[in-house]
């Protein structure tokens, strides 16, 4: 569980150089209650570890800063929004772009449309590792290095964490 109404800086957010530079600083972030940091979207470190410990598939990216999460969808079978088309209500010389334009689309100028399906049954949750303190990270390391960590294809981190190094097996020096 988290703590969702404690305050913190989201390590990401001082990554940006427009963000660092206000005059007026930004809220504090936090956790929300669906366990996500506000300003970035990451899962928190106890979520990312909870789903390690479930087994849940860890997704390797190209990016060494991050991985994807498969976790179980609380809202699964619900039927949910899955998808938008939107656009003007009317072409450049005034003809409406769809012939099932309401009155109110028409009176704004602009049409949305949602497409909803039942839910499925994983949602791909992301986790930025710079939310990882230091303890956080040697844990990693060693739930990694025991292999207790179900990693999705190709089977390892093809760019590793960027707080990660290879080190070689032993006797590798003495060759």
């Amino acid at each position: 569980m988290t703590n969702e109404t404690e305050g913190f800086e989201c390590p990401r957010r001082a990554e940006i150089p427009h963000f660092t530079h206000r005059q007026i600083p930004p809220p504090p972030d936090r956790w929300q209650a669906d366990g996500t940091c506000s300003w970035c979207g990451s899962i928190s470190p106890a979520n990312f570890f909870e789903a390690i410990e479930a087994g849940c598939e860890i997704a390797p990216t190209d990016k060494n800063y991050k991985a994807y999460v498969r976790l179980a969808n609380p809202d699964v079978g619900k039927i949910v929004e899955t998808g938008s088309e939107s656009g003007p209500a009317f072409d450049i010389d005034g003809r409406p772009t769809r012939d099932d334009l309401t009155d109110q689309e028409k009176a704004e100028g602009r049409y949305r449309r949602t497409f909803h399906s039942p839910a499925e049954p994983h949602i791909r949750a992301k986790f930025y590792f710079q939310h990882l303190s230091k303890a956080d990270r040697a844990r990693f390391i060693e739930l990694h290095n025991a292999d207790k960590m179900t990693l999705a294809f190709p089977g390892h981190f093809y760019a590793r964490p960027f707080f990660c190094r290879a080190v070689p097996p032993e006797g590798a020096a003495d060759k």
